[in-house]
C-alpha cells in the first residue's frame, strides 16, 4: 500500500511538472492549486504558518485521506511561493502555472 502511494505520488509530481499550454485550466491537480490561491488571497493577513493550515484544512482534508497527502506534499509545500505570486498581483491561474501545477 505504502509502495503504491508513492508511485502515485511521482506520477502526480511528474504530470505537475510536464509541460502545458498557457491559459489552458485541466486536471485535478490544477483544480486544487487554484483553491489554495483563492484561500490564500482570502487569508492574506495571516502569517505563512496560518495559511498553510487553512490550505490544509479548506482545501486538502475535504479530499479525503489518499488525496489529502498529495495536497498537503505538492500544494502545502508550495504555500510560500504561492503566497509570492499572490502579492505580485497574479491570478490563481496564473500563480499555478508558475509553479507548474496547470
Amino acid at each position: 500500500m505504502k509502495a503504491a502511494f508513492i508511485v502515485l505520488l511521482a506520477l502526480v509530481a511528474v504530470a505537475c511538472a510536464a509541460p502545458k499550454k498557457p491559459q489552458v485550466k485541466a486536471g485535478f491537480l490544477c483544480n486544487i492549486c487554484e483553491e489554495a490561491v483563492q484561500v490564500i488571497e482570502t487569508y492574506a493577513d495571516e502569517d505563512q504558518a496560518d495559511i498553510e493550515k487553512q490550505v490544509e484544512n479548506l482545501v486538502c482534508k475535504p479530499l479525503g485521506s489518499s488525496f489529502e497527502s498529495i495536497c498537503d506534499t505538492l500544494i502545502v509545500a508550495a504555500v510560500g511561493e504561492l503566497i509570492q505570486y499572490v502579492e505580485k498581483g497574479l491570478t490563481p491561474i496564473q500563480c499555478c502555472q508558475a509553479i507548474d501545477c496547470c
